[in-house]
């Protein structure tokens, strides 16, 4: 099949700066007499088509993959490939690719997505999505995406498929076979968990869905609880060996995983806004809202509100904690250095302390109870 080569100009132009570069580039020339074909390779990067025979062309394109462009720090040139019939350009990273030939077609279908694997994948944050992006754009996609074979559902590349789709770059498939949904899911865990950018909540999770998915049948443990005849769970062991936590945090992984599926259950979308930390809900809320049957996000949304702040219970509780910290303190006498850290404490405390009989005597008259003379904080003690 013909292929067509092409290097971008700025590239060429470095590449006559070198002894090996301009040699080559000669060997082309000489065998072109029209001016070389300008094209766009990717986006913002013009590129001057390679001209001549096969032979010169293969060994042109791999010479230029094969020195170092005299840049900062040094570069090879960027090489592209294009298949006849083909729109589509695509970057030869090294000379071992020329001549080019694909080992898998590219493949610009769409895999089938399944809302529940693809509403457990991770979201992307945006430093990790722009690395990506360019590196999409610079080298085009890679990895593979990783489809179930039997489903044709994708597994794993949710986030590279998306950015394909929207920079129109082709992809691969590699499709792996499971023997069923449960196997499946096991996988997309795996690789999940392996991510690099996870969130603290998200790993969590994945710890505890890998747990929930992996434990021994009659081995069942709720958090806080000791398994079974008190023999310790072989698969959370063996889960907490091979993360390198402890079996607690992976019982409490797995309880806050199961209580996170039971309210996805109960409302769609729920699971990944909290792990999202776009609704922040604990897990004794989030068993509170399956308590009271929550019907939609908007209800979650105001169970996670905090209270509206009462500031006369707040006013009691203070009062009762600052009286007995008062009366511990004047049964044991001190030496001098209370005197001392007093005057060394912030202007804004020792202004508050002199001012609270003050303020404390107002308090008691907006009450309408009658007041008892309270001696200052200089006349507490002799």
């Amino acid at each position: 099949m013909k292929v067509r080569y092409a290097v971008a100009l700025t590239d060429l132009d470095l590449a006559w700066r070198t002894s090996a570069g301009s040699a080559l580039l000669e060997a082309a020339l000489d065998a072109e007499e029209d001016d070389p074909e300008t094209v766009t390779a990717e986006p913002g990067v013009p590129a001057s088509v390679l001209a001549g025979t096969k032979d010169v062309v293969e060994s042109l394109a791999r010479g230029l993959l094969d020195f170092d462009l005299p840049t900062t720090p040094p570069q090879r040139a960027r090489v592209y490939a294009q298949m006849k019939g083909e729109k589509a350009w695509t970057r030869v990273t090294g000379s071992d690719q020329v001549p080019y030939a694909p080992k898998e077609k590219a493949d610009r279908s769409s895999p089938r997505i399944d809302r529940e694997i693809a509403e457990l994948s991770a979201p992307m944050d945006e430093a990790t999505e722009a690395a990506l992006r360019e590196s999409l754009r610079a080298e085009g996609c890679r990895e593979a995406l990783v489809v179930w074979q039997e489903q044709d559902v994708l597994l794993d590349g949710h986030h590279r498929l998306e950015l394909c789709r929207e920079l129109g770059i082709a992809f691969r498939v590699e499709k792996r076979s499971f023997p069923d949904r449960a196997a499946a899911l096991a996988w997309f865990l795996t690789a999940q968990r392996a991510r690099r950018s996870l969130t603290p909540a998200w790993a969590m999770y994945y710890l505890g869905r890998q747990y929930n998915a992996t434990k021994q049948t009659g081995f069942k443990v709720r958090s806080g609880q000791s398994d079974r005849n008190g023999r310790a769970n072989e698969t959370s062991a063996k889960i907490a060996s091979e993360t390198g936590v402890g079996e607690k945090t992976v019982r409490r992984a797995a309880a806050l995983a199961e209580a996170l599926d039971a309210l996805d259950r109960a409302v769609p979308h729920a699971r990944r806004a909290v792990l999202n930390r776009e609704i922040r809900l604990s897990r004794s809320q989030i068993e509170e809202a399956l308590d009271k049957g929550v019907e939609s996000l908007d209800d979650l949304r105001e169970l996670a509100e905090p209270p509206e702040r009462d500031e006369f219970s707040e006013i009691l509780r203070s009062a009762r904690r600052l009286r007995d910290s008062l009366v511990s303190y004047l049964s044991n006498p001190r030496d001098d250095a209370d005197r001392k850290r007093f005057a060394s404490a912030d202007a804004g405390v020792r202004q508050a302390l002199t001012e609270l009989p003050e303020v404390l005597g107002g308090f008691l008259r907006d009450l309408g109870v009658a007041e008892t003379p309270s001696p200052t904080v200089g006349e507490a003690r002799p």
